[in-house]
Parts: structure tokens; C-alpha cells; sequence
């Protein structure tokens, strides 16, 4: 077997995807092998900016380093090498690296890369469970849809970026492009991190609460396919929605109308029922966007960390979509998959991938202003514009509540899609890349019908009166195909399930008591490095730490579990260990002890709130705790 079979072999076990496009991939006349006695040392490369250049073997930049230092405590490092080379970084940054971590490989010459497979063995390095390959594609999909594939939600904002000098010199302008999807993904990291420290403890607790209605209710995946080649509009709360959201009453036989909950109130207060409502936030906010506006005739889509109270309130059919959070990532060992939603930040953005996956066409976009449209946040009926009174006691009106929150937004100019500019704000910005993304990734064919609000290229500017003389002519049963799509028995057997949690709870109990012995040892620990000549005292503080960390991280399953409630936990130790570099054995000793400190606290109040919410989800069904339990009666 000559070395290209062999690398392609690997490569199509890797990616299948990309080994196809290697092979389709002609000879570039600008990329040649470089031979010496019959064997390829180098590869010589005329690059667009007219230089010649040769990859050969060569040092090692001075950051590929290694980086296992941190591993006591778990840390999943991740890392994006920027080129190939001739695959030494690639090497060196494996034999670095444990198995937690995630390589990021991103190459933009594809002629090369096949080149580099015709003359060098790179099985062993393609076919390395920690490598991910991207090679010619495009920087924000080489970046963020990759990350996006692996970690769902990306919070790494520590990630380490190694760049191959000769390749990097060869194609400046496409790894400056991904530099700077790089920046906008380390700032979305730090978003993301932030919301899920804030919002983890949240988003379990209504997990919990609403459990029973996970286990009784279908997934949105029995939708998917179901649609195909019906136009779908998606119905945002823009304030431009007020101005033609009218044209949709003659709709709904004609296409599918999936409505996010800021829009709801709107929509029927101007005589239009959707067929699908997406909500999605898990705070109390959201739910006076569809409080008073239950109706049994759309069928509500949520996930499982919506705010408990819009389910328990829902008066017609649910359907729920997949989460990316851990805990229902592990319940659909038991329910099945409940079907993937991107969310891309935004109600808006998670309905128009759920139009996506129907196989909707053409998605229609209305009230996506992505602006503030007459100086406005939202349109009017809804929730936002219902007064509120301010500290003083006094009425607010509508208008001043938009004028209040747009001044926090700090907003920013935009171009409109009537050739217009408006203002906008950082997070519809987002929202309105996320867009753009996917419009492109997926060649959608997609109409901007918002009449105001921001350009969002690759949607088509048209009047919804125009998509209405266009696409709105009944021809088939919509509500017929959404009931059709709901099983008559779900695979979940909630017994089952409950069975499960109770042994969770067990090993919660059991960890705490680990996490107080780990507390009193740390804060020995640290005692013992206050002291002289206490180094006996020190390193046995240190082995106990030690141990009880291997007996909590030994618990896979919890531990996966409560992956996202200790990611803010993780990256403070990591910014603590790496922010003060010493060699004094003393200082150290603070720095492990303090480590160990913010671990175990840490991990005894989640796991204390874990094994609350198991409790109260167990009262809630009317299930009496097993016997022997703390909790049995």
C-alpha cells in the first residue's frame, strides 16, 4: 500500500466528507513535490502573492509547548494549529497533549494538503481521535461551525493558537480572515461562559420541573423532513411586524407559520394563529410574552430549560427539542433523540433552523428587523409594550421603556434593506452573522419580507404582500402534517428514568461527603504552607487533595452530567494556576491549596442543588423516596 492509499484510508475514517474531496481534487501546477533519491523531503508552493516557497522539516516555534501541566484537575485543553505544514506542529502538539484534548486543525490550501498525502505518512496524525481536520473551507465555518460541531455550546476562551510560519507567509489574507473569527469566537466564548455560570443552576432546576412533561411530549426531531418544499415564514417581534404582519391571515394553508413568543401576542391580536410557537428562555420574563395567549390550536415548541410555567400553562399539543445541556443530553439516553435545534443566540434563529430541518423552502423572514426600527425594540402589542411603574410609583410608558433599553444596548449603525441606516446593537449583529452563516452553508433560498430593519445578505428583499401573491396558494393540509408527525407511543419509560435518578441522588450524597473531607484538607493544606519547614505536612495534605479529586472525577456519569454547572469552577482554577507562575515551592503550595478550595466548594453546592432538585422533581411526581434513603418517610 503506497503512502497516499494509506493516508486516504485514514482520512476517510476520519472524514469521509473531505477524503472525497481530496480525490476530486486536481493537480495544482504551483504545488509540487520536492524528491531526493526517490523519497519526498519538501514541498515547494508559488504562492498568489508571486513568492516561491519551500515547506521542509524545521524548528519548532517556541509555543508548542508542553501543556499537560494542569491535567490534576481535568482541564480539556483545546487547541487551533493554523496550517500543516509538513505535520511537524501537528506531531509535536500530540505528543504534548492528553486525551482530553481538542485539535482544531485548519489548513486553507487543499492542493497542497493532497499533496502532502501523496508524499508523507500522516495516517498516525489524521487518525488521532483528538484531530480535527479543516481544510480549503471557508474561515467562519473552519472556526465557528467546527467548534460549534464538537462542544455545542463553546466556552474554551483559553483555547492556545499555533501558527505555522511558511504557511501563514503563503496565504496571509486567508489566516488574517480567520484571525479574526478566532477574536469574535473568543469573545463569544467569554458570552457563553458568562451565561452559563449565571444560568447552569437555572437551567437544571427547570430541567427538573419539567421533566414530566419532557417524558409525556414528543420531539421536535418527528418533524424534520415533513415540510419538504412547503414555504415556512418565520414571524420575529421586530418592530417592523406591526405594519404587515396583517397579509398573514390568508396564510396558514398555505405555509407554515412558526411564530417566536415575543411576536405571539401580535400575531393574534391582528387575527393571525401560527402553527408553531418557539419558546425557549428560561427566565420568568418570557413568560408574559405568551401569558393570557395559550390557545389550543398552534402547537407549542420548546426545550428543556424553557421557564417551567409556559409548559405547565400550554393549553394545545407540545413538542420539544433537544438542549445541548448536559443533563438532557443524558436523559436522551432514555427518550430517544428529541431532535437538534441550533439556537444561534436567538428565538428567530432557533425557529429558522427548525424551518431548516423540516425542509421548508422558501424561509421567510418577517418583523427580523435586527434593529431598532423607529427607534423601537419591539412591536407593539405585545408584552414590551405593557406598562410597568417605575421606583417612583409613577406610570411608564411604552415608548420610554424602548428609549431605556436602547440606551443600554449601546447601539451602532447598520445598513438597512431599503437602503437605509439604523441603529443596531452588538448581539443583533450576532444574530445577524449567525444568519448570513447559515443562508450560505446551506444555500437556503430566503426572502427578507421584514419591509425595514437590517440587510441580512443572501435573504432576498420582497414585500409580504408580493411573497403572498407568490407563494400563498393553499395546497396542503399543514395542521394535518404537524398531528401526523407526533408517535403514537415515545420510547421513554419514565419509571425507568426515575429509577436512574435515584441512584444520582445516592452518588450526590456520596460526593458531598467527599467534597467536606477535600474542604478540611485543603484548608490544612494552605495551614501547612503558612509554616517553615513543613514539608512532610504539605505533601500529605497534598496526596489527600488528591485523592478525593480522583474519587470525584472517577464518577463519569455525575460528573458529565454537572459538566456545565463546574465550567466556570474550571476556568477560574485554570486563570488562578496559570496567572501566577513560580517556582517557590511554598507559593505553589498556596496556589494548589486555593485550587483545591474553590474545586470542593464548588462541587459540594452543585452537587447539593443536584440532589435538591432530585428531591423535588420526586415530591412533584408523587414518588416516595427508596427505603434506607436520607429522604424516606
Amino acid at each position: 500500500m503506497n503512502v497516499y492509499v494509506k493516508n486516504l484510508k485514514a482520512l476517510e475514517m476520519k472524514d469521509r466528507a473531505l477524503a472525497m474531496k481530496v480525490r476530486a481534487t486536481p493537480d495544482d501546477p504551483r504545488v509540487r513535490l520536492i524528491k531526493a533519491g526517490g523519497t519526498a523531503t519538501a514541498i515547494e508552493v508559488s504562492c498568489a502573492n508571486g513568492e516561491t516557497v519551500v515547506f521542509k522539516k524545521q524548528p519548532l516555534p517556541s509555543n508548542v509547548r508542553r501543556i499537560t501541566e494542569r491535567k490534576q484537575f481535568g482541564f480539556s485543553e483545546v487547541i487551533i494549529l493554523l496550517g500543516i505544514g509538513l505535520g511537524e506542529t501537528l506531531m509535536e502538539t500530540l505528543a504534548a497533549s492528553d486525551a482530553g484534548t481538542f485539535i482544531l486543525l485548519v489548513e486553507s490550501n487543499i492542493a497542497f494538503f493532497k499533496k502532502l498525502l501523496e508524499g508523507f505518512d500522516m495516517a498516525g496524525l489524521i487518525g488521532d481521535p483528538r484531530v480535527v481536520i479543516s481544510v480549503g473551507e471557508n474561515p467562519m465555518d473552519a472556526i465557528m461551525h467546527r467548534l460549534e460541531e464538537e462542544f455545542g455550546v463553546f466556552t474554551r476562551s483559553n483555547f492556545q493558537v499555533i501558527k505555522h510560519g511558511t504557511a501563514i507567509a503563503c496565504d496571509a489574507d486567508y489566516y488574517q480572515a480567520v484571525d479574526k473569527v478566532l477574536a469574535r469566537q473568543k469573545l463569544m466564548a467569554e458570552g457563553n461562559l458568562a451565561s452559563i455560570s449565571r444560568l447552569s443552576s437555572v437551567w437544571q432546576g427547570n430541567i427538573f420541573t419539567n421533566l414530566d412533561a419532557i417524558l409525556r411530549n414528543p420531539g421536535i426531531k418527528h418533524l424534520f423532513g415533513r415540510m419538504a418544499g412547503v414555504p415556512a415564514v418565520i414571524v420575529a417581534a421586530g418592530p417592523s411586524l406591526d405594519k404587515n404582519c396583517h397579509w398573514l391571515k390568508a396564510a396558514r394553508d398555505s405555509m407554515v407559520i412558526i411564530c417566536v413568543d415575543t411576536a405571539l401576542k401580535t400575531l393574534l391580536k391582528n387575527g393571525v394563529t401560527p402553527h408553531l410557537v418557539v419558546a425557549l428562555d428560561a427566565l420568568l420574563h418570557n413568560y408574559f410574552h405568551m401569558a393570557g395567549a395559550e390557545r389550543p390550536d398552534y402547537t407549542l415548541v420548546v426545550n428543556p430549560v424553557t421557564y417551567p410555567l409556559i409548559l405547565q400553562e400550554c393549553a394545545g399539543p407540545m413538542m420539544i427539542t433537544s438542549y445541548s445541556e448536559p443533563l438532557v443530553q443524558w436523559l436522551e439516553q432514555f427518550t430517544g433523540d428529541l431532535g437538534e435545534n441550533l439556537t444561534g443566540g436567538s428565538v428567530a434563529t432557533a425557529a429558522f433552523d427548525l424551518a431548516l430541518r423540516m425542509g421548508c423552502s422558501p424561509i421567510i423572514l418577517t418583523g427580523q428587523d435586527l434593529a431598532f426600527t423607529g427607534n423601537r425594540t419591539h412591536s407593539g402589542g405585545g408584552a414590551n409594550d405593557e406598562f410597568v411603574y417605575t421606583a417612583s410609583g409613577e406610570m411608564s410608558g411604552a415608548e420610554l421603556l424602548h428609549d431605556d433599553a436602547i440606551s443600554l444596548e449601546n447601539p451602532g449603525i447598520v445598513e438597512g434593506n431599503l437602503g437605509h441606516t439604523l441603529r443596531s446593537s452588538v448581539k443583533m449583529t450576532t444574530w445577524r452573522n449567525w444568519f448570513e452563516i447559515r443562508i450560505a452553508q446551506k444555500k437556503v433560498d430566503c426572502i427578507n419580507a421584514t419591509e425595514g430593519g437590517a440587510a441580512i445578505a443572501g435573504a432576498k428583499p420582497m414585500c409580504l404582500i408580493e411573497v403572498m401573491l407568490r407563494y400563498g396558494h393553499p395546497h396542503r393540509d399543514i395542521e394535518k402534517i404537524i398531528a401526523s408527525a407526533r408517535p403514537v407511543q415515545l420510547p421513554s419509560d419514565p419509571s425507568f428514568i426515575k429509577q436512574k435518578l435515584e441512584i444520582l441522588a445516592g452518588k450526590a450524597r456520596d460526593i458531598k461527603k467527599v467534597c467536606s473531607m477535600g474542604i478540611k484538607e485543603a484548608e490544612k493544606l494552605g495551614a501547612a504552607a503558612q509554616r517553615k519547614r513543613e514539608s512532610a505536612a504539605v505533601e500529605s495534605s497534598m496526596r489527600a487533595c488528591g485523592n478525593y479529586l480522583g474519587m470525584i472525577m472517577r464518577e463519569t456519569e455525575f460528573m458529565g452530567i454537572n459538566r456545565w454547572r463546574m465550567e466556570g469552577t474550571m476556568d477560574r482554577i485554570q486563570r488562578l494556576r496559570g496567572g501566577l507562575k513560580t517556582a517557590d515551592p511554598r507559593k505553589q503550595a498556596f496556589i494548589n491549596a486555593e485550587s483545591f478550595l474553590i474545586y470542593f466548594k464548588d462541587a459540594y453546592r452543585i452537587t447539593g442543588e443536584l440532589e435538591k432538585n432530585i428531591r423535588a422533581f420526586r415530591l412533584q411526581s408523587g414518588l416516595r423516596a427508596p427505603e434506607g434513603t436520607a429522604d424516606a418517610v
